[in-house]
C-alpha cells in the first residue's frame, strides 16, 4: 500500500512540473514592436494624438526600456520637424492659431528643442499685438521660483477683442512649456471663466495648470522657475 502512494504521489509531482508556463515577453510589448507601430503612427499624421495610439506614445514605451535607444531619439526630433513643418504650411495659409497648437505640440515633445526660440518668434510675429511690453525684474544668475502678477483691465474683460484673445492664446502657450502654475481673478465668475477658456483652448489637447477664483484687481498670477521672466506683459 505503501509503495503504491509513492509511485502515484510521484506521478503527480511529475505532472504539476511539466504544466509550468514558460515565460516569454508578449509581442506587442517588444521594442521592436512599438517602433514598428511609431513608424506607422507617424506615417499616418498621428504625432502626438490620440493618446495612447500616437507615435509620440510608442516612442516613449520604447524610452522606458531602452533610454538611449537611438532609433526612438531620431523619431522624436522627426516628429518635432514634422510639426514645424506644419507650423510654416499653417502660417502660410493664414491659419495662426493652428500654427499656435502645432507649436505647442512640438515643445511638448522636446520642449528645448533648438530651433523652438525660432519658431516662437516666427509665430508670434504674426499675431495681434498689445503695446510695448512692460520691463521686465532683473535676471538671477541660477533658476529660481518666479511670480508674474499680468494686470487686466476692464476694457479687455468687456470687449474680449482679438488682441486680448491673441495675447491670452501666447501666454497659455509659453506657460505649458514653462510648467508655469496660474491663479486667474476677476470682479465677475463669467469673466473669470472666460479667462480660463480662452488659455485652455490654446491646444485642444494640453490643459493649462490654472485656478480661478472671483477678486479684484483683475490679474493672472503665474509662477514658473527661471532665470528671468519668461511670460509677456501686456501693456496698457
Amino acid at each position: 500500500m505503501t509503495a503504491s502512494t509513492t509511485e502515484v504521489v510521484g506521478r503527480k509531482t511529475d505532472v504539476s512540473i511539466a504544466k509550468q508556463p514558460t515565460k516569454t515577453p508578449a509581442i506587442k510589448d517588444t521594442v521592436s514592436f512599438l517602433l514598428g507601430e511609431a513608424g506607422w503612427a507617424f506615417s499616418q499624421d498621428r504625432l502626438t494624438t490620440p493618446k495612447g495610439n500616437s507615435a509620440y506614445d510608442y516612442l516613449q514605451r520604447v524610452l522606458v526600456k531602452q533610454p538611449k535607444n537611438p532609433q526612438a531619439l531620431v523619431a522624436l526630433e522627426q516628429i518635432v520637424q514634422r510639426y514645424y513643418e506644419l507650423v510654416r504650411r499653417s502660417l502660410k495659409q493664414g491659419k495662426v492659431a493652428q500654427a499656435q497648437v502645432y507649436l505647442s505640440r512640438a515643445l511638448g515633445v522636446l520642449p528645448a528643442h533648438a530651433e523652438a526660440p525660432a519658431m516662437l518668434k516666427l509665430v508670434t510675429a504674426r499675431q495681434p499685438k498689445p503695446k510695448a511690453a512692460m520691463q521686465s525684474m532683473p535676471e538671477t544668475q541660477t533658476p529660481a521660483l518666479r511670480t508674474q502678477i499680468l494686470a487686466l483691465t476692464s476694457t479687455q474683460l468687456r470687449q474680449q477683442d482679438e488682441v486680448t484673445v491673441a495675447w491670452l492664446t501666447r501666454l497659455a502657450l509659453k506657460a505649458q512649456s514653462i510648467k508655469a502654475t496660474m491663479l486667474i481673478v476677476a470682479p465677475k465668475d463669467a469673466q473669470a471663466r472666460w479667462l480660463y477658456q480662452t488659455m485652455n483652448s490654446a491646444d485642444p489637447e494640453l490643459r493649462i495648470r490654472a485656478n480661478i477664483k472671483r477678486g479684484a484687481p483683475a490679474r493672472i498670477e503665474a509662477s514658473y522657475i527661471a532665470r528671468m521672466d519668461e511670460l509677456e506683459v501686456y501693456a496698457n
